[in-house]
């Protein structure tokens, strides 16, 4: 018992610093999000992120790439040398315009926008979020 207990600390730990690193700055970011029904995770991953994250991988002044994959839902963040633009965020919705999966997954529903929000503030759809500790279970 005490060692799940630990775990799951440990495990929220990591969760939580994985969370604040990704996100110290409040400088303009390029959010991608994406809905694509009650999917399993590793399907979704494969399917979206994957594929995703390569078709967005030179963009111009791109920095680094953050995302989460869970039940249906697709979150990416892309950081930019000196903060996001109107132009970087162009530059993301021309790659992505017309982009459609070719593993059999439909898209419901896809949002891109500019922000200062962080990955870990998005409305999360899955059971864990980053930056939050999951509770230890008691037997």
């Amino acid at each position: 018992m005490q060692m799940k207990a630990m775990f799951a600390f440990a495990a929220a730990a990591l969760i939580m610093s994985g969370g604040a690193s990704a996100c110290q700055d409040t400088v303009p970011k390029v959010a991608v999000h994406f809905a694509v029904g009650e999917q399993a995770p590793e399907r979704v991953e494969a399917a979206i992120t994957n594929p995703v994250e390569k078709l967005l991988a030179d963009v111009p002044r791109r920095g680094d790439l953050y995302s989460s994959t869970s039940h249906g839902v697709v979150d990416i963040e892309l950081h930019f040398d000196g903060g996001a633009t109107e132009r970087d965020l162009a530059a993301v919705k021309a790659r992505l315009d017309g982009w459609r999966s070719d593993k059999g997954i439909d898209v419901i529903s896809t949002r891109i926008t500019l922000t200062t929000a962080c990955l870990s503030k998005w409305p999360w759809s899955g059971e864990v979020r980053p930056g939050s500790m999951p509770r230890p279970t008691t037997p």
